[in-house]
């Protein structure tokens, strides 16, 4: 059943769009300077290239951000990569030939349907390893690395209900990766490495109503890793302090200016303390306006409602206002890289529902311009950032969305002649 709002109603949505924005630090006012290099000029355009898809076995990788990692899984000194096979079960392991184009996919086995991946050297023996979270048997399952991109399955740890994102870090200065596992049980596993592939017992932190996404990174700069977490319902985000040693201390909240299906930490001011960059398939707008014909929400919430949020951390474990940048409809997954290799860190948006990439330039201080945006197909659902090919400048692998079993690499020729 269709709802319909009076003149009245729609004057007010009018009229309340401005102080939404502003609410949301929207971008909306003047446009940041054009990105400049560190000798003035002007730098130097983001072009990237579409190769042709690949096809990848089963039917997609998993809904969310967490389905894929990179690493050099087969000692060759190219980047690989490993996508979760969200609905056909195992890894999907794509071997890069050297040149950014990539071998027919190894298929890794995991148990179950494997939502969330992340890579490490878990075992010590210089190899890069995986970890898979299940969703069925609620557990993270090493796969242990054999150095020509092969796995093995190793020891599996309970983490809680349906595990949907995972970030590794060293979390008590050991040497060791450690895992820290989003679940859908509104809890956060933390588990430390022992260094032989195993990972001793979980232990919960709360998480949230609706918690959509993790990052890790030092947000207070005291050399400790910290921990990030979106929650859809709040639209927050609650920080959890590393103290150093593998605890956590509650921090603060920040308003992450909307639905933040996808969060990733960087530093995006060049201050030394890692920044929040938050892709949003909503923001506040769809409160007010959720009763508006689909047509009328689109034009309306479309672009306000989506695109990334930058936050820039306060140093003291906290974040400033989010400020809003536009960037397709439905922002499902966001990357931070230098692609236009000026020394600041530009933002790479991939949305759901526009189906698009779209790239955001860094102008300095942590302000950003609109770059360039291109068609990806199967509605990008994951970005990994990396030379695929070697030339020192880095690309995209864009995974498709639900249903979408392909990948596109989306080469970097910013350095090439136009």
């Amino acid at each position: 059943m269709m709802i319909t709002m009076g003149s009245s109603a729609l004057r007010l949505a009018a009229a309340s769009l401005p102080l939404l924005l502003a609410a949301c630090g929207s971008s909306g006012g003047a446009a940041p300077a054009a990105p400049r290099d560190g000798a003035g000029t002007a730098a130097r355009d983001i072009r990237l290239e579409a190769d042709e898809p690949y096809a990848l076995p089963g039917t997609g990788t998993g809904f969310g951000a967490g389905g894929g990692a990179v690493g050099d899984f087969n000692h060759d000194g190219h980047a690989d990569l490993a996508l979760a096979n969200g609905r056909g079960g195992g890894i999907n392991i794509l071997l890069n030939r050297g040149d950014g184009r990539f071998a027919e996919a190894l298929v890794a086995e995991a148990s179950g349907t494997v939502q969330a991946i992340a890579s490490g050297d878990f075992d010590g023996d210089g190899l890069l390893d995986l970890v898979a979270a299940g969703l069925q048997d609620f557990s993270v399952t090493m796969l242990k690395g054999q150095g020509d991109g092969r796995f093995v399955a190793g020891a599996s740890s309970i983490v809680g209900l349906l595990p949907q994102g995972i970030v590794t870090a060293d979390f008590n200065h050991d040497g060791r990766s450690d895992l820290a596992v989003l679940n859908g049980s509104l809890t956060l596993a933390v588990l430390l490495g022992q260094g032989d592939g195993r990972f001793g017992p979980a232990w919960q932190l709360p998480g949230g109503l609706f918690t959509t996404s993790i990052a890790s990174g030092d947000f207070d700069g005291d050399g400790h890793a910290d921990l990030a977490l979106a929650d859809g319902v709040t639209e927050m985000l609650t920080v959890y302090r590393g103290a150093g040693d593998g605890s956590f201390v509650r921090g603060g909240l920040s308003f992450a200016g909307g639905f933040a299906e996808s969060i990733v930490a960087g530093d995006l001011n060049g201050d030394g303390l890692d920044d929040i960059v938050a892709g949003l398939v909503a923001a506040p707008l769809r409160a007010l306006l959720q009763e508006l014909p689909e047509q009328q929400l689109r034009l309306l919430a479309g672009p306000y409602g989506s695109g990334a949020d930058v936050l820039l951390a306060d140093g003291q474990g906290g974040f400033a206002a989010p400020v809003h940048y536009l960037a397709g409809t439905a922002a499902t997954a966001v990357a931070i890289d230098d692609y236009d290799r000026d020394g600041r860190a530009d933002i790479a948006v991939a949305s759901f529902l526009s189906k698009d990439l779209t790239l955001l330039r860094g102008s300095g201080g942590g302000l950003f311009a609109p770059g360039p945006s291109y068609e990806a197909s199967g509605g990008a659902q994951l970005l990994l950032s990396t030379d695929y090919d070697g030339d020192g400048w880095p690309d995209l692998a864009v995974p498709g969305g639900l249903g979408a079993a392909e990948l596109t690499i989306f080469r970097n020729v910013s350095g090439s002649a136009p």
